[in-house]
């Protein structure tokens, strides 16, 4: 039997200019000229979802961030 889910990832998406947005890939494909993932890109409101080059892709680290606990 054969997996082929894709491999879901949350990713930084670099749009140029120093800016980074959330993205989650949803798909991937190998190209020509190298890998693409198909993600859904969270900016201004609004999600947009479409093929990315791989190098412009970034994993999500965890960082064990947590929310301060609430006063009271």
């Amino acid at each position: 039997m054969v997996d082929d889910t894709p491999m879901r990832r949350h990713v930084w998406v670099d749009a140029g200019g120093g800016h980074q947005y959330p993205g989650l890939v949803i798909a991937w494909r190998r190209r020509d000229d190298g890998w693409e993932g198909y993600v859904a890109v969270a900016r201004d409101g609004s999600v947009l979802i479409t093929w990315e080059q791989a190098l412009r892709l970034h994993p999500v680290v965890d960082d064990s961030w947590q929310l301060p606990a609430r006063a009271g």
